[in-house]
């Protein structure tokens, strides 16, 4: 069974931004989980009431936005944020479809 507050999930392997995120979010009340794993996504968005995921787009070395399609197809009403510090990745692209968004 879920939280009864919205939870906001970071998909990232990243301890500094982990910690910065969390520290702003744990200011606002929100309920922060992170997950390392697809899987750890998919169980958190059948369990949890998320309002939005942080996702890192290069975890495991692979470009994690081409999981959006999947974690929406699970919650289309999730929001997702990618974050990414590859040059190659435009900033502040917004997906035609509503995925998500590049930060």
């Amino acid at each position: 069974m879920g939280v009864s507050r919205y939870c906001i999930l970071v998909f990232d392997n990243n301890t500094d931004q982990l910690e910065f995120i969390r520290s702003i979010l744990k200011k606002k009340d929100f309920d922060v989980r992170f997950v390392h794993t697809l899987e750890e996504v998919k169980n958190h968005i059948t369990s949890y009431r998320l309002l939005v995921i942080f996702l890192d787009n290069y975890l495991s070395g692979d470009p994690n936005i081409d999981l959006i399609p999947e974690i929406k197809s699970i919650d289309e009403n999730i929001k997702i944020i990618v974050i990414s510090a590859d040059p190659a990745v435009p900033s502040n692209k917004t997906f035609s479809d509503k995925m998500g968004f590049i930060l």
